[in-house]
């Protein structure tokens, strides 16, 4: 799993791309559990908190970007100004 996120959260992803990683890793779940049924994967995922890639890369991308705004000498030395206060972190 690392692998397939390494570095994602910097890039912006194509929506089926994601809805296609999502498919794998649920197909995957599923040959894991020998089950094909939906709501039992679902289920098997929840009970052993598994999050989707879709939920990790957006968990990552948010706090990459905490990091990036808390960074000041970052932005010193590219002389860049943000008022932390104005900016949307979900955007």
């Amino acid at each position: 799993m690392p692998i397939l996120l390494y570095a994602l959260e910097c890039f912006s992803v194509a929506k089926h791309d994601l809805r296609s990683l999502d498919f794998t890793v649920t197909g995957i779940v599923m040959k894991l559990f020998r089950s094909s049924n939906v709501n039992f994967i679902d289920e098997c995922k929840m009970f052993f908190n598994f999050l989707l890639p879709i939920e990790k890369i957006e968990n990552r991308r948010i706090s990459f970007k905490n990091k990036v705004l808390n960074c000041n000498s970052l932005f010193y030395y590219f002389q860049v100004y943000v008022d932390n206060s104005t900016y949307n972190l979900y955007s």
